[in-house]
């Protein structure tokens, strides 16, 4: 299965919605993900019922909830953190084995920024 349909939805989705979705424990704490290289992966999603339909598959998720940031806000205060870490991103990973692709943050965020769907004003 190629990864373009399932990242470009992913990309039309945050740039429309002008959101990124992530998943928070109890402890304030975020997922976070390895892959087989040891790299960390940073899961995100375009939407709250995606997002939350991965909580429900999970039972090492119960008590976890979706959390919202604005796409501006992703853009300053995550993206920093995720580039000097070399943290990639696994946009709108899904299924009850939490499946999905893992890209380059920046990659992501310029695809998302050549979207045309909504007016995104990058200051």
């Amino acid at each position: 299965m190629s990864a373009a349909p399932h990242v470009a939805a992913f990309c039309k989705e945050v740039a429309t919605n002008r959101e990124i979705w992530t998943i928070q424990f109890p402890d304030g704490s975020y997922i976070k993900w390895e892959n087989a290289t040891g790299s960390e992966i940073f899961p995100v999603w375009s939407t709250k019922s995606r997002v939350q339909k991965i909580i429900n598959y999970e039972e090492e998720f119960e008590g976890a909830t979706p959390v919202k940031f604005s796409f501006d806000e992703f853009l300053s205060d995550w993206m920093p953190i995720l580039l000097k870490n070399a943290t990639g991103l696994g946009p709108n990973w899904a299924g009850e084995n939490l499946m999905g692709w893992e890209m380059g943050a920046q990659e992501i965020i310029d695809r998302i920024l050549k979207q045309p769907e909504g007016l995104i004003n990058v200051t």
